[in-house]
């Protein structure tokens, strides 16, 4: 999936406010998700996140943790989706913004793939991927493949 929730799974989230106004925000502070929005943003699959704290009084037993810290703007893309903006993490080699297939409306954006919801390569776990484009020809980066694939762009 283009869009996906691993920049909000990876800096950490807790759920705030009162039904309807619950929200998903990550523990550095920096973006944040109405609930409502999180299927329409991510796909259906996915209604919450991965490593997230249920806010003040919880009885989840765990917090979340920040995998990521401190990431830098060219770490990031921002997307708007309606009136949602939400950040992705993304690659550093830009898709090319004359190529025309483009994986996000940001010109340029090429944001890394995440399924973690019945994923296809490694069932049980998590798929990860980034397309580059290379002399005209798409390879895929993933983690389940050593060498990166030749891939027709859709």
């Amino acid at each position: 999936m283009v869009l996906n929730q691993l920049y909000f799974e990876l800096l950490g989230t807790t759920l705030k406010g009162t039904d309807p106004n619950r929200f998903f925000e990550t523990l550095d502070g920096t973006t944040q998700i109405n609930v409502a929005n999180v299927p329409t943003v991510f796909g259906s699959a996915v209604s919450g996140f991965i490593n997230c704290t249920k806010g003040a009084g919880g009885d989840e037993g765990t917090s979340a943790i920040a995998f990521l810290k401190g990431l830098n703007p060219d770490q990031y893309g921002t997307v708007t989706i309606g009136t949602t903006t939400i950040r992705v993490l993304k690659c550093s080699v830009d898709w090319p913004e004359n190529h025309p297939y483009k994986p996000t409306s940001v010109p340029g954006l090429n944001p890394w793939r995440y399924v973690s919801s019945n994923p296809t390569n490694n069932p049980g776990t998590y798929d990860l991927w980034v397309d580059i484009l290379i002399r005209g020809k798409t390879n895929r980066i993933s983690n389940w493949n050593k060498q990166p694939q030749l891939v027709a762009t859709p």
